[in-house]
C-alpha cells in the first residue's frame, strides 16, 4: 500500500492549485489531498464520473490517512460497485480509480461553477450542502 499513488488529472492542475495552494492565505482546502477528497464527493452526488489519461504529480496513498479519507473512498467504492469486496486489499487498484474518476468529475463541476470568486463559490457550495440535510446528518442522528 505505501507504494500505491493517486493521480490527479492535470487538465484541472491549475483550478486544484488556485483553490488548494493559494500562496495569497486565500486558499479553501489545506492540501491537493483534501481537494481531491471533496471533488470525489461532489463527483459522485452528482453521477459524474470521468475518466482521465494525463495525470499531474500524483500523491502517495498513504497521505490519504486521515480519519475519514480510506472511510471514504471505501464507501464510494462500494455505492458504485454494490459489491462489499470492494474492502479487501485486493481491490485496492479498483477503488483508486474509482476515486480518482469521480474527483475527475467533480473537478469539472467545480470548473463550470468557479467563475471570478473560486473562493466564494465553493464556500457557498459547502455552506449550501451543509443547510441541507444529508448523509452526515443520517450517520450522526443514528
Amino acid at each position: 500500500m505505501a507504494d500505491k499513488r493517486v493521480r490527479r488529472p492535470a487538465q484541472y492542475e491549475l483550478l486544484m492549485n488556485k483553490i488548494a495552494t493559494n500562496k495569497e492565505g486565500k486558499q479553501v482546502f489545506s492540501s491537493l489531498k483534501d481537494c481531491l477528497v471533496f471533488a470525489a464527493a461532489l463527483g459522485f452526488k452528482n453521477g459524474k464520473r470521468e475518466s482521465f489519461s494525463n495525470s499531474s504529480e500524483q500523491i502517495q496513498l498513504q497521505i490519504f490517512s486521515g480519519e475519514h479519507d480510506i472511510i471514504f473512498i471505501n464507501s464510494l467504492a462500494i455505492q458504485e460497485t454494490g459489491d462489499t469486496s470492494m474492502l479487501n486489499d485486493s481491490k485496492l487498484d479498483e477503488k483508486i480509480l474509482i476515486f480518482e474518476e469521480y474527483a475527475c468529475g467533480g473537478l469539472s463541476i467545480l470548473e463550470n461553477k468557479l467563475a471570478l470568486d473560486p473562493e466564494k463559490e465553493i464556500v457557498t457550495m459547502i455552506y449550501s450542502e451543509i443547510s441541507e440535510r444529508s448523509l452526515v446528518d443520517d450517520i450522526t442522528n443514528m
